[in-house]
């Protein structure tokens, strides 16, 4: 079936990929998950959607990342010539294992941004399940003092509730608190040395996985920070809105272009999640029901990446 040629109007927010972002500061979060749940999750957004019982977590963990792109632009013509945009982004990412084609994704099943093109881009070429909002990252790079995200949500649900925008996700240091052990230094001028530590931490969920050649290419990844990811995009039908009109399993890459350097965060630090109906996140990633949640590992990366096209598998 011969596909339609994409419409380009004014004010078009959806540009070809592949998409560069340079300049990228990145700090991010290990927490303790319930397995349980995330894979409930996988049967949710990809076991039920295929039909068939492929998609596993790789771990009970999920990783809260808080990212500033500083440039980010499409290298494809004319897009390329059209300019550039800066973008901050708050996500959980989630570690997914497909079983059948033994393979290792990284999903996000939450994530914000804070500008139209990476929200309409995102959701609309990838499958990213991109929420819009007012972000607050470090000032200083490599200083992870606080990260917020302050979105839209529907606390409970009723008749009578309003949307209204609260704090949904925060992260601060915690003064006073001694430095987490961590297995090397705290400067980090090599990604293999960075990569290796991570790796190291999450060793016990890799060896859950159970399979020695999906484990060293799961390894293999996040040494060379090749960041395959996976995705259930799909649009609501409007002749019958509880069906899909589309839906696919989308996959891409992220590759590292540029390593600038990275650094162990040995702080402790502290998130809170607000509970609100419309965004059940601890429920969904098994994260504790109240209270804040303790990070078991930090670490803050600088470098630039690239983010290409991708294959979708279509559902019937």
């Amino acid at each position: 079936m011969t596909k339609p040629k994409f419409i380009n109007r004014g004010g078009e927010l959806v540009y070809e990929p592949p998409f560069i972002a340079e300049n990228v500061q990145q700090y991010s979060y290990l927490l303790d998950a319930d397995i349980t749940a995330l894979e409930k999750l996988c049967d949710r957004y990809f076991n039920d959607p295929v039909g068939e019982k492929r998609f596993v977590p790789g771990g009970p963990f999920v990783m809260l990342c808080c990212c500033g792109l500083s440039a980010l632009r499409s290298t494809t013509p004319p897009f390329s010539d059209m300019g550039w945009f800066a973008e901050n982004e708050i996500a959980f990412w989630m570690l997914v294992i497909d079983k059948k084609h033994k393979r290792m994704y990284w999903t996000l099943p939450y994530i914000w941004v804070d500008n139209d093109y990476a929200f309409a881009m995102g959701r609309e070429l990838y499958g990213f399940q991109k929420g819009i909002g007012e972000i607050q990252l470090p000032e200083v790079p490599g200083v992870a003092d606080f990260s917020s995200i302050d979105t839209l949500v529907l606390k409970k649900y009723s008749p009578q509730t309003k949307g209204e925008v609260v704090r949904l996700v925060q992260v601060k240091k915690v003064p006073g608190e001694p430095p987490i052990k961590v297995i090397g230094g705290d400067v980090l001028e090599g990604i293999k040395v960075l990569m290796k530590e991570v790796v190291d931490v999450m060793d016990d969920g890799l060896s859950m996985l159970g399979n020695a050649k999906l484990i060293m290419d799961s390894m293999d990844d996040l040494l060379h920070l090749r960041i395959p990811m996976i995705f259930l995009k799909e649009f609501r039908d409007v002749a019958q809105p509880e069906l899909a009109c589309f839906q696919a399993i989308v996959e891409t890459e992220a590759r590292m272009k540029k390593f600038h350097k990275g650094k162990i965060l040995t702080d402790a630090y502290e998130i809170d999640i607000e509970i609100c109906d419309s965004h059940p996140i601890r429920e969904d990633l098994g994260l504790p029901a109240t209270g804040s949640l303790k990070s078991k590992y930090s670490f803050w990366v600088n470098y630039d990446f690239e983010i290409g096209k991708g294959t979708q598998t279509i559902i019937d």
